[in-house]
């Protein structure tokens, strides 16, 4: 686990360009300082790590090109892989704790929970899926039936934040997954009375497993080209402290029972449990 302890703004010369970038040093347990690089586009990623000159260090790269957005790093993990390991790892947990019938009410196209559970044993009970985007349903319903999933989920559409689709979740889930949908909206009121419906949901000792997006390098770049499913809206993250999403759970019937961060401090995944 790595701890970021200063930020310093660099620019380093590559194909007479000024390429901007951060270094983080780190503390590592494993051994010598690490160093995190925030390169400008990763584009000829290796050429620009030879330019910087640096000892060995993990390369967190992000590309700041038009219509890209994807974070990788030097060593061949990823921020989002990892998210997903640990996702996983408590999806596996609960299914041996109250088997799993799991339900999504923001899921997208749904590809990262059907992944998780795909090869979980025993096999999921059932998995219910909404978002409220048409397309991402019917995309969502054509990947259920390509993994052979049609009979035990399903995929219908449904509004978050609406308390009358909240109130038609079924009642005997014994988990409910919000991974990177809160973040787009900032009223924490809307929040809290969408997992208020989230909980209603839930049996009492089940669980919410839920991400938060700590810190992100790509913010600025999403807010001024990237568009919303909301018509004329641009991708504002709302960036909530730990605590703050805690908060909001936990008055809402959930305990937290652990998290997990990422070694570079972009994401946390948390598992909660429902107390009352």
């Amino acid at each position: 686990m790595m701890t970021q302890t200063s930020q310093m703004l660099h620019f380093v010369s590559h194909d007479n360009q000024q390429i901007p970038y951060q270094l983080f040093p780190a503390r590592s347990q494993s051994g010598p300082a690490t160093a995190i690089v925030l390169l400008h586009n990763t584009e000829d990623v290796n050429k620009k790590i030879a330019a910087f000159g640096l000892p060995e260090c993990i390369l967190l790269a992000v590309d700041f090109s038009p219509g890209k957005v994807n974070t990788g790093t030097s060593d061949g993990s990823s921020a989002l892989s990892l998210q997903g390991y640990y996702f996983q790892q408590f999806i596996e947990h609960i299914t041996a704790q109250c088997g799993l019938r799991a339900q999504d009410i923001a899921a997208g196209k749904g590809r990262y929970i059907v992944d998780a559970i795909e090869k979980i044993e025993p096999a999921v009970e059932h998995l219910l899926l909404r978002d409220f985007d048409a397309a991402n349903v019917d995309a969502g319903n054509r990947l259920l039936l390509q993994r052979g999933l049609s009979e035990r989920a399903r995929f219908e559409q449904g509004d978050a934040f609406s308390p009358a689709d909240l109130a038609t979740l079924p009642a005997d889930r014994t988990l409910a997954v919000v991974s990177g949908f809160y973040e787009l909206f900032s009223d924490n009121n809307l929040v809290l009375a969408s997992l208020n419906g989230l909980a209603n949901a839930v049996k009492k000792g089940g669980y919410l497993v839920y991400t938060t997006k700590l810190w992100n390098p790509k913010l600025a770049l999403m807010a001024r080209i990237l568009p919303r499913h909301q018509k004329g809206a641009f991708w504002l993250l709302r960036q909530r402290s730990q605590r703050e999403i805690d908060q909001l759970v936990r008055r809402a019937g959930f305990a937290k029972v652990t998290q997990r961060v990422d070694g570079w401090g972009l994401f946390s995944v948390t598992l909660a449990r429902k107390v009352r």
